[in-house]
């Protein structure tokens, strides 16, 4: 039983970053306990988009499962955090009567069920339900005893997660308005490796000759080159302490290309991004070069603009006129000053420079 037990706390921390949250966890959790399956359970009662169903068993990764599973299990978990049988809970005759066991258990031939809410808050839910077929018999202490053991290493686990996701969140909204904003964001991994890119910097490699990756290493074709191999050999040669500051390196554009500007940034070993296997960040921003335009449809979303408003929104962010405007959108100026009523009302203004001032904010061009 130790070895089991050494091995679930140890699959227990591994399930935080799986594919299928916990699947090797429920893998050995079924056969330790000598269960048909083992599901578990971890939800968000005050974010509903977060629920996580992983099973031994291949048919609760059908969506329909899922539902189910969420649906029938509602009744069942006592609120005294340990791990108990059905029939500690209610009657034979209580138990077969329940939707769960009509729907679900009593097809498959399942007699026993072993069930523990391991934990539940406002914030956090985490619960483990396993059964048996008639032949496999009775769940009984030395089960119950594994559930509790592995506890309060599920629990840690499980806020780990939501801590890293709703990290990595705040991570891809930062790079996504960075790439918005014109600037590229590439991830390198402990051996120098580019892990991943936002979009803008896929752009920058494809459009500067300089600037490639090769062997998955990123590499400038200049004399630079050799300074961008050292900054990345100083900080992947960081055992402990404080890792060097981030460095500028600067690469001059080839024909019509602009100037880059590269910084380059270790992560400390508590960085979110250590947790994914990245040490260092590069930055990467064309010298001079002229920002993306405004997109209408960012704007759309941003003041719940129309279409026609969205439009002339642009235009007055770039500067024209209301009769320039009316113009180039092929309108009237009466048409213009209808869309422009809309506009100030939308964004609680009055003045057309207001306007553009909101517009060419750097809020709506991270956004």
């Amino acid at each position: 039983m130790l070895v089991d037990q050494n091995r679930a706390v140890a699959l227990t921390y591994r399930g935080i970053d799986e594919a299928m949250p916990w699947q090797g966890l429920m893998d050995q959790l079924a056969q330790s306990i000598a269960s048909y399956s083992a599901t578990l359970q971890v939800f968000s009662p005050r974010h509903p988009g977060y629920y996580v169903v992983t099973s031994n068993r291949l048919s609760y990764r059908r969506p329909e499962w899922l539902q189910l599973a969420v649906h029938l299990s509602r009744d069942i978990f006592p609120q005294d955090h340990e791990p108990r049988s059905i029939d500690e809970l209610m009657s034979r005759e209580q138990y077969q009567s329940t939707e769960i066991y009509r729907e679900y258990l009593y097809p498959e031939r399942l007699h026993y069920l072993l069930v523990h809410e391991v934990y539940s808050d406002e914030n956090l839910c985490i619960r483990i339900a396993a059964d048996r077929r008639l032949e496999q018999g009775p769940y009984g202490e030395v089960d119950k005893h594994l559930l509790a053991q592995l506890s309060p290493h599920l629990i840690e686990a499980a806020r780990l997660r939501l801590r890293l996701q709703d990290q990595q969140a705040r991570i891809e909204m930062l790079e996504s308005s960075l790439s918005n904003m014109g600037v590229g964001v590439l991830s390198l991994g402990t051996t120098g490796e580019v892990l991943e890119g936002n979009e803008q910097a896929q752009r920058l490699l494809q459009q500067h000759g300089q600037l490639k990756v090769r062997n998955q290493r990123l590499c400038i074709e200049a004399a630079r080159g050799r300074r961008l191999r050292d900054v990345l050999n100083d900080f992947l040669k960081q055992t402990g302490g404080e890792p060097p500051e981030a460095v500028n390196i600067h690469v001059e554009g080839l024909g019509n290309a602009a100037d880059l500007q590269l910084v380059v940034k270790p992560l400390c070993k508590t960085s979110v991004g250590a947790v994914a296997g990245t040490v260092a960040k590069v930055f990467i921003n064309e010298v001079g070069a002229r920002r993306p335009g405004l997109d209408p449809s960012r704007l759309q979303e941003m003041f719940s603009l129309t279409d026609r408003e969205a439009d002339l929104a642009v235009l007055v962010a770039e500067g024209c006129s209301p009769p320039e405007a009316a113009e180039r959108l092929g309108v009237s100026i009466n048409t213009v000053k209808t869309h422009l009523r809309g506009i100030y009302d939308k964004l609680g203004v009055r003045r057309l420079a207001k306007v553009a001032t909101i517009l060419n904010s750097s809020m709506v061009a991270m956004v």
